[in-house]
């Protein structure tokens, strides 16, 4: 008897030391609260722990605004926070304030998965803006291409861990499971699609364009969830501009009719490959649109002009650029009812 017990005193002693280095893990690492392991998508998604804090609501007096996107919305490579606040403001709506989800690199997988983690927040204005990042994804062996951009080191992991997401009461299931993603991760390194740049022996298989229904069913999903909890949704059109004469020597030179000439378009595939899926996906977001009279629609792709005043690069946006492009929205809102 005191052998047993003996030995269920050194099994929960184990569990409850890894227990608590799971935490510990977690909180020093990725800033996850210790007493909260059912926040652990704030480890990838940082701003999610400052909504669960700030909890926005229609009620809060606040004019507040959701900024779901890649680079383009985001503050290191245009101006569109600021434009938001400004020319609302103008507007006559007080104490705006932007939560800002624009990442470089997200794509609407990554959008989907943090808007649906906040489903205790509402928002006076979700604003969705996506279109190139996912094209990186089709630069894959079609045998390698996964469902929910699994073939992403990021997504796979990302992925297994919003299961987790306001279900877990432990931390060391989760990081067991953390621990388990990232060693087949590291056995199979080959069959990934690398985060930033694809590599250019897989260029070829841009053209697959496998990444529209996946875009398709991510949008619907995140319109889905907005008209749940009631939050108004502006659905746009992705604005993108290609430099006459393009080729990346001449980006890299400067030599275009581009402003500041930020990010070649060979970071998401050949040219002609981002520029067809591009259509594609606009063609996406447009049939959506057409299909919900609720949503507000900004097409920005048509709205913006192409030329070095308004683009960096294919899709960065000039001081000008941001400022024409809230403006659109600024009007599409102006004009509900």
């Amino acid at each position: 008897m005191r052998t047993l017990a003996a030995t269920a005193f050194v099994v929960a002693l184990t569990a409850g030391l890894l227990e608590t280095a799971s935490r510990v893990f977690w909180r020093v690492g990725f800033a996850v609260p210790m007493t909260q392991p059912d926040q652990i998508l704030g480890a990838w998604y940082p701003g999610l722990l400052r909504v669960k804090r700030q909890q926005p609501s229609r009620q809060d007096k606040r004019f507040d605004i959701l900024l779901l996107g890649g680079s383009v919305v985001n503050n290191k490579w245009g101006n569109i926070e600021n434009e938001l606040v400004r020319q609302f403001s103008s507007l006559g709506y007080k104490r705006v304030r932007v939560f800002n989800f624009g990442v470089p690199g997200h794509t609407s997988r990554d959008s989907l998965i943090k808007y649906r983690a906040m489903h205790q927040a509402r928002f006076d204005l979700v604003l969705l803006y996506h279109g190139i990042n996912e094209i990186r994804a089709n630069n894959v062996p079609p045998d390698l291409y996964r469902q929910r951009y699994g073939h992403y080191g990021w997504y796979e992991l990302v992925n297994s861990m919003e299961q987790h997401q306001d279900r877990a009461t432990w931390a060391l299931p989760l990081t067991l499971d953390y621990l388990r993603v990232r060693i087949a991760q590291t056995a199979g390194a080959a069959n990934y699609v690398p985060e930033h740049i694809p590599r250019e022996e897989w260029f070829q298989y841009g053209e697959t364009q496998q990444s529209v229904a996946e875009f398709d069913q991510n949008i619907r999903t995140i319109l889905d969830i907005a008209r749940s909890r009631e939050d108004p949704l502006v659905l746009m059109s992705f604005a993108w501009y290609l430099a006459d004469g393009y080729d990346l020597d001449a980006f890299m030179a400067g030599q275009l009719a581009y402003g500041e000439h930020r990010a070649p378009i060979e970071m998401w595939g050949r040219p002609e490959h981002v520029v067809a899926t591009l259509q594609a996906h606009n063609r996406v977001v447009r049939t959506i649109a057409a299909e919900n009279g609720s949503v507000v629609f900004v097409d920005q792709a048509s709205a913006l002009p192409g030329n070095a005043d308004y683009f960096d690069d294919i899709c960065h946006l000039t001081e000008r650029g941001s400022q024409a492009f809230v403006e659109n929205i600024v009007t599409a809102f102006s004009s509900l009812p």
